[in-house]
């Protein structure tokens, strides 16, 4: 199969991308583009939103070798304030780590294994539960949550671009603390999170490396390649498309997505897909450089796209080479199904080592 995706590195005047300066200039037009039809309105970190912390709970952990502790984050705007925590756990030894802001599930506390191995190897890791502040509820009233009211009636929020203003919070607060290596932020998430963590890697450049796992739709994956390609093989039908996932979770991107698939359409793999889709997720990966980005998947996941993941991993790549930062874009697969593992986790220390 042939795969067709649109050159990122045409200008919107139809003109190729040849240097460094040209693509800066051109990456602020995509990132634009990405807000008006995939996330909404992002706020950028232009504004000081007087993030502050409080430590609710210390102790030390892993024989006394690690100190975990809840914190309770803090921001405000327009005379509101909100907050959420965060839980933190950090070698204990002095010095400055790159940390890991984990967009994590509920039961991200089940990751005690994980964690000691993330101190080991001195990084730190920074978690939120995704839904304190927005619920992931396709029937939710964006507009009626406190985090949207404090930022403002007028725009266009979305939860997956709110989970990652969240994550932009979080990392306001590590900027304060001794212990964070600034500009050297490592932000991960899986699943829905991942499609998070790559989104709060495009739009916050502090952010160093950008590891999302599984993030398949609307992530790493590709809204027009769904079956079998090379040396992977999957069921189109088992994978989740653009019209699947605008249907069922609405709250995640903009209402804009919507005009890109053929409703009336029975569903055949990238046929759902009309002609006026002006981008796929190549276009995200490309935007995390020449800061570096590594993409987590599982070859059983089928659901989360794999031979797609690929396919936008290759398109994107040359975008990283035109910046002289070809050993920034990395994709690793494993056997195995839907989670975020140790053997994820591994892989995850050891490219961000080697940047």
């Amino acid at each position: 199969m042939k795969c067709e995706l649109p050159d990122i590195l045409l200008d919107a005047n139809g003109k190729k991308i040849i240097d460094a300066n040209a693509w800066k200039i051109h990456a602020k037009h995509l990132k634009e583009m990405l807000k008006r039809h995939m996330y909404g309105d992002i706020p950028d970190n232009s504004e000081d939103y007087g993030v502050s912390g409080e430590i609710l709970f210390s102790e030390e952990v892993h024989g006394r070798q690690a100190i975990h502790e809840f914190v309770k984050i803090a921001f405000g705007q327009n005379g509101q304030k909100l907050s959420l925590v965060a839980e933190i756990t950090r070698p204990k030894k002095p010095g400055e780590f790159k940390v890991i802001t984990y967009i994590a599930f509920p039961n991200a506390r089940d990751y005690d294994i994980e964690r000691e191995a993330v101190v080991k190897k001195n990084y730190a890791i920074a978690l939120f539960n995704y839904e304190q502040l927005v619920p992931d509820l396709a029937d939710v009233d964006l507009k009626s949550l406190p985090l949207c009211k404090m930022l403002g009636d007028n725009l266009d929020l979305k939860a997956i671009g709110l989970w990652a203003f969240c994550n932009m919070r979080l990392i306001d607060y590590l900027e304060t603390t001794e212990y964070a290596q600034k500009g050297s932020y490592i932000s991960t998430g899986h699943s829905r999170n991942g499609k998070a963590a790559l989104c709060a890697g495009i739009f916050d450049e502090r952010v160093k490396v950008t590891v999302p796992n599984n993030s398949g739709c609307g992530g790493c994956g590709c809204f027009r390649y769904l079956g079998a390609r090379d040396e992977i093989t999957q069921n189109p039908e088992k994978v989740e498309t653009l019209e699947r996932i605008t249907k069922t979770f609405p709250h995640w991107f903009s209402e804009n997505l919507n005009r890109f698939y053929d409703a009336d359409k029975e569903y055949s793999g990238e046929r759902a897909l009309n002609d006026s889709l002006p981008f796929d997720l190549h276009f995200n990966k490309a935007l995390i450089a020449p800061r570096a980005l590594l993409s987590l998947e599982a070859y059983g996941d089928e659901w989360a796209n794999p031979l797609g993941s690929k396919i936008t991993h290759e398109a994107a790549r040359p975008v990283f080479e035109l910046l002289g930062a070809s050993k920034n874009i990395e994709i690793k697969f494993r056997e195995g199904g839907h989670d975020f593992g140790m053997q994820d986790w591994l892989k995850l220390l050891d490219f961000c080592d080697g940047i």
